[in-house]
């Protein structure tokens, strides 16, 4: 979505995209398509900074996963140091 500049004056165009192929729409030059545009450009922005907040969040939780999994790997580090093993999913002291 743009403003192009034909002949002195301003319209405003809708690109859309059907495959490979891009085809301008137009939706005109008066006060309601300026009002149009800055709508659109501001639901824009409302969904670049949610995707924003969406990345952080996945970025967290895969670095939450990773903390788990070495947690889980210390854990289990320790238990075999001190004798235990794993018998059918359960921690059990080892015989002698």
């Amino acid at each position: 979505m743009a403003w192009e500049k034909r002949s002195n004056n301003k319209y405003y165009y809708r690109k859309i995209r059907d495959g490979d192929k891009v085809s301008s729409v137009y939706l005109g030059k008066s006060l309601l398509t300026y009002k149009l545009s800055a709508y659109l450009h501001q639901q824009k922005m409302q969904q670049q900074k949610q995707q924003a907040r969406i990345d952080a969040e996945d970025a967290m939780d895969k670095e939450l996963d990773d903390l788990h999994r070495l947690i889980i790997a210390a854990a289990e580090a320790t238990l075999l140091l001190n004798g235990y093993h794993l018998h059918k999913g359960d921690w059990r002291k080892s015989r002698g």
